[in-house]
């Protein structure tokens, strides 16, 4: 684990420093190391005001992707699972939306669209616990398919909020936003997404031999002593918020928290132990440097980050739904 957790600390740091040098704008590493002593020049807002900030929020949103991937395989014993497989992707993109488009006139400073992409996230969350009834042995699933189904209806909500909306450059902001996108990174954000993948990463790593267990069936489970669906409250919880804070800044980016714990798993073994720190790493390494990818084919903001994620993602994808082994870890 260690070897591995250095490797892509190494190729991140690697990623990061091309990413401060990409743009319009080209810059040498003197300029790089120079623009520090001078906070107010216009090379230190460049560099440091927006690709820094950019490429941290990438980072930061690649890990905690990848870490609620990790967490929804797991719980739902699935390896076609994701972080928005609930439908609370869905659910956030609609409280942000009906911001955007003003149909809720709230303002909560930096903190508002966070709070209606949280709020719209566990009130999908929370519906689908309540209709599912969770009483059968197979309650996980049904929690599954309750928020499928509700993913769809926000989904069908949004599409019609944006028919009836007439604002051009609202209409552009939701179309570039909903396919994934890093272009209104801010670093006040930063300090939400340290937060969410700090606490998420603490709470998962300490509860790893919990999330050991999930693997089995729920019988099983709880002959070991764990209380599974307790466990499983607190962490849909869990992935509900950190999933709605990243969809509030960064939209639905697809496929990262699919694809990352696989190649975490194939790198280091299914303990939870050693996946949670790699598989962040790794999905921050891989997020951020899809980021820098799109600003260097289409300078300067780059396209939607989600196209370039679901170019590669589909692909393995398909490839998971011929391995029959991923349907049951």
């Amino acid at each position: 684990m260690l070897k591995w957790t250095v490797v892509f600390l190494c190729i991140s740091l690697i990623i990061a420093y091309t990413g401060l040098k990409t743009g319009d704008f080209a810059y040498t590493s003197q300029d790089i190391v120079y623009s520090l002593t001078q906070p107010r020049s216009e090379v230190f807002v460049v560099i440091w005001k927006l690709r820094f900030v950019r490429i941290l929020t990438a980072w930061l949103c690649g890990g905690i992707l990848s870490l609620c991937g990790l967490v929804m395989q797991s719980l739902f014993r699935n390896g076609l699972a994701d972080p928005y497989i609930l439908g609370t992707s869905s659910g956030a993109s609609l409280g942000v939306n009906l911001l955007v488009l003003g149909y809720i006139p709230v303002y909560f400073g930096a903190l508002t669209y966070p709070v209606f992409a949280f709020a719209g996230a566990v009130s999908i969350l929370l519906l689908a616990l309540h209709l599912s009834k969770l009483r059968s042995e197979q309650y996980i699933q049904n929690v599954l398919l309750t928020g499928i189904a509700l993913s769809s209806l926000c989904n069908a909500a949004l599409a019609w909020l944006t028919y009836q909306s007439a604002h051009t450059e609202k209409l552009r902001m939701i179309i570039f936003w909903t396919l994934g996108s890093f272009e209104y990174s801010n670093e006040k954000y930063l300090v939400f997404l340290l937060f969410t993948l700090f606490v998420g990463g603490i709470w998962t790593f300490v509860h790893h031999k919990s999330l050991d267990i999930s693997y089995l069936s729920v019988a099983n489970a709880q002959g070991l002593g764990l209380s599974v669906k307790k466990f499983q409250y607190q962490m849909l919880l869990l992935t509900s918020f950190m999933v709605a804070i990243v969809v509030a800044i960064a939209g639905p980016i697809g496929f990262v928290g699919l694809m990352i714990p696989h190649f975490a798993r194939g790198l280091v073994g299914a303990s939870h132990k050693r996946l949670i720190p790699v598989t962040i790493i790794l999905g921050g390494t891989y997020l951020m440097s899809a980021d820098v990818l799109v600003r260097w084919l289409y300078p300067p903001v780059g396209m939607p980050v989600g196209i370039i994620t679901a170019l590669i993602g589909t692909p393995f994808f398909i490839y998971l739904q011929f391995k029959r082994q991923v349907f049951q870890l």
